[in-house]
């Protein structure tokens, strides 16, 4: 039920370490794992059922709410079931983001999806996944991709040397 070993007694001492060295480097992976990927999918990263059901649950309120600026910390624990300091706790674990480094995360990665695959303007993304205010979006969008939105939306366009045409990246 959630556990993420179990070692029956008697046990040697360089079992339990190796165990418990696997799952640090496991945990390790699933943060980087999630830090790193255009996409967060939790059947690929988490480590337990349980883990799987809690981060899938808050996935999809975030991507539900995505649009709405003030869907707060507090909303998100109320929606999830979860007390704010147990979710808190739970993200940390998981992802070593706080709830709102985690909601930020979902949101970028989402306004870079859509700067790659529609013609819509910066201001409409940026609007279309929570934020109004245009310099924090292109500060917190440059500290997590390295460029600014609009360089980014400029980078989608590459020439496909084969065809002579220019296509989506």
């Amino acid at each position: 039920m959630g556990a993420d070993d179990y070692i029956t007694k008697p046990f040697s001492s360089n079992i339990l370490i190796s165990r418990i060295n696997n799952i640090l480097k496991n945990r390790e992976i699933v943060i980087n794992r999630l830090k790193n990927s255009p996409s967060i999918s939790p059947s690929e990263v988490t480590i337990t059922p349980l883990d799987e059901k809690l981060l899938q649950k808050v996935i999809n309120l975030v991507e539900e709410n995505i649009s709405d600026e003030g869907y707060s910390v507090e909303k998100l624990s109320s929606d999830a079931g979860v007390s704010r300091p147990q979710l808190y706790r739970k993200l940390k674990v998981l992802t070593d983001m706080s709830i709102n480094e985690f909601i930020r995360n979902i949101r970028l990665k989402r306004a870079a999806n859509l700067l790659k695959q529609d013609d819509s303007s910066v201001s409409n993304v940026m609007y279309e996944v929570g934020y109004s205010n245009k310099s924090y979006f292109t500060k917190t969008f440059s500290e997590m991709f390295g460029v600014n939105p609009k360089e980014y939306k400029k980078s989608r366009i590459k020439f496909d040397e084969n065809s002579n045409q220019t296509t989506d990246s």
